[in-house]
């Protein structure tokens, strides 16, 4: 399949319902369309869907879909490529900054906490993993990808979500490990679980957060 006639077919298709009529081929190349354009749309569509239901049409719409965009950007180029876009991570940084900024002045200080909590709990454990391991365990784009969900989610929901990321990487990891399917020094890309923690978060972060209060109260 030759991707940048697949990227530009579906870019000028009627949507992927097109390139299902043509049975799932590229209108130029004639080859299969990879099923992660698929993945992508559906998955798209269904969290704005999600995240209408939950915020409204608001600004808070349009700063949580931006978000949920560019996880999916970085998640299938670390499945893909095995790296995180600086400049996707970047970008994103600076509009959930002027953003916050614009719309929330109020909540703009919360953002930074949230982003140099993000950035630092990940190179803590960069580092950690370095020291016991003499390793690279987390990379730079790890790191900058946190951040930068910070940013979007503030203090308490990137805590919630950078949880949810390791349990959720640690528990998959251990049962494929456990299966054979992967060794231990395996490198797993972690950009598709801390996308998955912060969706949790996103959606379902204030609720989490009030039941675990309740509990340990």
């Amino acid at each position: 399949f030759q991707a940048e006639d697949g990227i530009r077919d579906v870019e000028r298709s009627r949507g992927l319902g097109d390139v299902y009529k043509r049975q799932g081929k590229c209108r130029h190349c004639k080859e299969k369309v990879p099923i992660r354009y698929f993945i992508v749309e559906v998955s798209t569509a269904l969290l704005f869907v999600i995240i209408y239901l939950i915020y409204g049409f608001g600004y808070e719409f349009l700063f949580y879909i931006i978000l949920v965009a560019l996880l999916l950007v970085t998640t299938f180029t670390d499945l893909e490529k095995g790296k995180i876009p600086n400049k996707v991570v970047l970008v994103g940084a600076g509009l959930g900054l002027y953003l916050s900024l614009i719309f929330w002045p109020l909540k703009f200080f919360n953002s930074l906490i949230g982003f140099l909590a993000g950035g630092g709990i990940m190179l803590f454990w960069a580092l950690i993993g370095k020291l016991l391991f003499k390793k690279e365990g987390l990379g730079s784009g790890d790191i900058k990808l946190a951040a930068m969900i910070g940013i979007f989610l503030g203090i308490q929901n990137t805590l919630l979500a950078l949880f949810l990321t390791f349990l959720i990487a640690t528990v998959i990891s251990l049962t494929f490990i456990l299966s054979e399917k992967l060794r231990w020094d395996s490198k797993i890309p972690l950009a598709p679980f801390m996308a998955l923690g912060t969706y949790i978060s996103l959606l379902w972060g204030d609720q989490i957060s009030e039941c675990y209060f309740n509990m340990v109260r």
